[in-house]
């Protein structure tokens, strides 16, 4: 699950967060024997203190939902993309979303994890 960036700019960390919450227990309620793989927000041009801090919180938000059973881990793959700044090829022109080219670089390491989860038993 890779959500969470759009809600930044103008309604701020706290609202990303409860969008973030609201998505993994709707999906986990639908789906209670999946293997959830959540990946923090991607660095992020002009919000990136906003990033970082709501970044800070889901490790406790994943502890919660583990703790009721749910089959969830963080999977955190954003520094293999670097920052826009610093490899803004990997971004788009507003420094949000990864380009292609971002997104191979984003799948190089988020593909072993995914195997380790699709080849475990639920």
């Amino acid at each position: 699950v890779l959500v969470g960036t759009n809600n930044l700019p103008k309604r701020g960390k706290d609202h990303a967060f409860r969008g973030i919450r609201a998505i993994l227990n709707r999906l986990l309620r639908a789906h209670p024997t999946s293997k959830v793989l959540l990946h923090p927000v991607l660095p992020r041009g002009h919000v990136q203190e906003r990033v970082n801090a709501l970044n800070k919180e889901l490790p406790a938000l994943v502890s919660e939902l583990r703790s009721s059973g749910a089959m969830i881990e963080i999977v955190d793959c954003g520094h293999t993309l670097g920052t826009p700044a610093a490899v803004p090829s990997n971004f788009d022109n507003l420094l949000v979303h990864p380009t292609p080219a971002g997104y191979r670089t984003l799948l190089a390491c988020l593909g072993p994890a995914i195997d380790r989860a699709m080849a475990s038993p639920p």
